[in-house]
């Protein structure tokens, strides 16, 4: 309770209430494209909603084989770390 009361009362960020069935989907892995865009996942349509209703752009493709698996569009979005080949 204390990082959401900061984030929101000191911060000013605003602190949306997800789902269980949006959480256990991974929705909430979304990821900021900066200038109010974001990547969140199809599955997620009330969330995506409450995004669209807020202003931000949401572009929200077909995630379910990567959710299936553990990730999201954030995870799909980190950096692979590859060791030279030689």
């Amino acid at each position: 309770y204390g990082l959401v009361k900061w984030l929101r009362d000191d911060l000013g960020f605003e602190i949306l209430d997800v789902s269980v069935a949006d959480a256990f989907g991974l929705g909430v892995n979304a990821i900021s494209l900066g200038e109010d865009r974001v990547i969140s996942t199809r599955r997620s349509e009330a969330l995506n909603e409450r995004l669209r209703a807020l202003g931000l752009t949401v572009f929200d493709p077909d995630l379910e084989m990567f959710t299936l698996g553990g990730g999201g569009a954030h995870c799909l979005a980190q950096p692979l770390r590859r060791d030279p080949v030689g």
